[in-house]
């Protein structure tokens, strides 16, 4: 067993970084960081605070953005801003101005958004849905605990569930990620985007029949923990059957930090050990299961890459376009070319490769930068992608810096680059598979069984 490097070189082109930079130094940004003023939940903002917040808002998002008008147009923004301006033209107070903007978030891509800053001040409201909710192909289903399954919501309050659907999910990028996240979101998003409050009236299908079931609301804590349990799996798995040469590890988070204690003391070994145990069985057949992955930070797919990826058959690379240096003192918003394409360099030493055959199960939940292994080992010709395509697009904005408003000081975070994972990559598709596979999330992980009918489909 090879001992885990206890210093890591971290490779400076490597753009991807878990830490949000705070602006601090440009000149859009200069004299608005985060001041003293206590401003709370209750605080009066005058309409032209609010319009000073809502035009600051619209500056930064113009000049650091890479492409602002990337999920709405010209026209539409205009209209956002104006109709922003009438519901603004009476004072209000922080909390309703805060729950006004936050709807904002809907028109730009999923890291370009308005944090909702008064939690403290609702933390007690029992105005919160209590039953866990998942969201899946247009449909919205209740979580019975007596069954132990879902049931479909066809209304709460008299509203449709369509019409509420449609009022909570971000339009933006590929709508199936998007469905994956609504259900942890659903009893903030509920309160944040709707005016469905308590005592909540739910009509469900049964299977059978209509029934309806009321509901007293809860408060936000209560109503999150609710969905423990629900969307968890273990970080990382492995199991063997060298009967059927077969070997499957589950890759379900890469959401650390390189200086955590379990990576520096744990991640290597608990990757090289699984590779030691596929090498001693000459194992056949690898399924890596990405299926689960939501991102997190790119240098920890090096724990994996340096023991798959074979140098000699496809280069691992990235496009970036910068349109903001966060760093810089320097005004710059020019945006960078498309063609700047980067190599990735893992922070790992690499082994020869795995030669045999590799299916890589991946899905709507697989995010950046959990897709860059099925974008980049997907060209190698002994992989197979299996599963549905990715949660995040081959062209994303990522990257994004934290500012705040000046008057309310509500804070809101703002992509500043343009990320591409192939030349000329979507931002409303995600990467496709080559065996397309509707995968069972219910499950934690996938047996024997699965992976034999997941070869069945490659034949």
């Amino acid at each position: 067993m090879k001992k885990f490097y206890t210093s890591i070189i971290m490779i400076a082109c490597l753009f991807v970084s878990n830490n949000l930079v705070y602006g601090q130094t440009n000149q859009v940004i200069r004299n608005q960081i985060k001041t003293d003023a206590n401003i709370t939940a209750a605080t009066i903002l005058s309409p032209e605070q609010m319009k000073r917040d809502i035009d600051y808002f619209f500056e930064v998002i113009t000049k650091v953005h890479p492409d602002i008008y990337a999920f709405a147009d010209k026209d539409s923004i205009e209209k956002c801003k104006e109709r922003y301006y009438s519901i603004c033209s009476k004072p209000m107070q922080a909390i309703d101005f805060n729950k006004c903007i936050y709807q904002l978030n809907n028109m730009f891509d999923s890291q370009t958004s308005i944090y909702f800053n008064f939690w403290k001040s609702i933390n007690n409201e029992n105005n919160f849905f209590p039953v866990p909710v998942n969201t899946k192909d247009g449909k919205m289903y209740l979580y019975d605990t007596d069954k132990g399954k879902y049931l479909e919501i066809l209304s709460i309050n008299g509203e449709t569930t369509t019409t509420i659907y449609n009022q909570l999910l971000n339009q933006n990028e590929v709508t199936a990620y998007h469905e994956t996240r609504m259900g942890p979101k659903f009893p903030s998003s509920l309160y944040l985007y709707t005016n469905i409050r308590p005592p909540f009236s739910v009509v469900i299908d049964s299977g059978k029949r209509t029934e309806t079931i009321e509901y007293k609301g809860i408060n936000i804590f209560n109503a999150e923990k609710a969905y423990e349990g629900l969307y968890k799996y273990p970080r990382y798995g492995f199991r063997i059957y060298p009967e059927k040469s077969i070997a499957i590890i589950d890759y379900n988070t890469c959401s650390y930090n390189l200086n955590d204690s379990f990576v520096r003391d744990r991640l290597n070994e608990i990757f090289d050990d699984m590779f030691q145990q596929v090498s001693d069985n000459n194992i056949q057949h690898l399924f890596l299961d990405i299926s689960r992955n939501e991102g997190g930070n790119s240098n920890l797919n090096s724990y994996l890459l340096k023991h798959i990826h074979r140098p000699d058959t496809v280069k691992l690379s990235f496009s970036v376009q910068n349109r903001y240096d966060p760093y810089s003192k320097d005004e710059q918003y020019e945006l960078d070319s498309m063609n700047n394409w980067t190599n990735f360099k893992p922070l790992l030493p690499r082994q020869d490769g795995y030669s045999k055959q590799l299916y890589i199960i991946q899905g709507r939940r697989t995010s950046f930068p959990a897709m860059e292994i099925s974008e980049w080992l997907g060209k190698m010709d002994n992989v197979t992608l299996i599963g549905e395509q990715t949660g995040r697009a081959t062209g994303i904005y990522t990257n994004n810096v934290k500012f705040f408003l000046p008057e309310s000081q509500i804070p809101f975070w703002c992509s500043h680059q343009h990320w591409n994972a192939i030349p000329n990559g979507r931002k409303d598709q995600g990467i496709v598979p080559d065996i397309p596979v509707k995968l069972n999330y219910d499950k934690p992980h996938y047996e024997l069984n699965d992976l034999l009918q997941f070869m069945e489909k490659k034949q």
